[in-house]
């Protein structure tokens, strides 16, 4: 199973995120917004799924994939995930990091069940996955 990093500032959500993939067994890591996240993703020893809040204080989820695709050591060797309620990048309107990335797109409020196939669907994509 795969190392995610929850990304999000709602700890309630963190929280659930957590136990559901832990019950898959994922080892789950958890940042509270994007600079934390930005900071745990650079210093990984390993391969990542990111599941990133797209609503986030500091730095959105858009905003860390915008960081991301400026780092090539972080554009390859992990799979994010977004986790929106914008009707806009549901329907398809993806921007060109999202594209060049292969983000996977969630929509929130989402089922939990549903999450976790996404997370286990990135996870397959990851090196040695």
């Amino acid at each position: 199973m795969a190392t995610v990093l929850v990304v999000d500032d709602d700890q309630a959500i963190r929280e659930v995120v957590r136990l559901v993939l832990e019950q898959e067994g994922h080892t789950v890591r958890e940042a509270v917004d994007g600079p934390e996240g930005l900071n745990m993703l650079r210093t990984a020893a390993g391969p990542l799924v990111v599941l990133l809040d797209d609503l986030m204080p500091h730095l959105s989820g858009m905003e860390v994939l915008a960081e991301v695709a400026r780092e090539p050591t972080l554009t390859t060797g992990h799979a994010y995930i977004l986790m929106t309620g914008s009707a806009r990048m549901l329907v398809g309107g993806t921007t060109p990091e999202l594209a060049r990335l292969r983000v996977f797109i969630v929509s929130k409020p989402f089922d939990i069940t549903e999450l976790a196939e996404v997370v286990n669907q990135a996870a397959v994509g990851l090196p040695g996955g």
